[in-house]
């Protein structure tokens, strides 16, 4: 009779064990659908740090180019007020020339004049 009640007990230990591992092949199965929607969720994020990582290099390299700009415009309006500065000097020189014309022309009228006054006067 105990060794019934033994075999009786090992049985159903066996029964218990096989639902168990039933079970638990049951909760692998899950574990790995739910190990895949990971993976599907990390490829995903992967897929848009790649694309934050493009436009970061978008971003550097637009930045690059304001500043390469920004550097050129700074050389043009320094190459402006050096011309600035030329144009004063040469609108001086200018009037200063007008004023000597103006000059020269006046005395070459008195010249003129004394010229004629003189050929009036033979």
């Amino acid at each position: 009779m105990l060794h019934a009640v033994r075999d009786e007990l090992k049985s159903g230990i066996r029964s218990l064990e096989a639902k168990m591992d039933a079970r638990f092949k049951g909760l692998d199965s899950r574990f790995e659908g739910i190990d895949s929607r990971f993976e599907s969720i990390d490829s995903r994020f992967e897929s848009v740090d790649a694309r934050f990582d493009r436009m970061e290099a978008m971003f550097l390299d637009l930045k690059s180019t304001v500043e390469e700009t920004n550097a050129i415009v700074a050389r043009t309006h320094l190459m402006m007020e050096e011309q600035h500065h030329n144009n004063k000097i040469v609108m001086e020189h200018l009037v200063g020339l007008g004023q000597r014309q103006d000059r020269v022309e006046t005395r070459m009228t008195s010249v003129e004049e004394t010229v004629r006054s003189l050929a009036r006067a033979r």
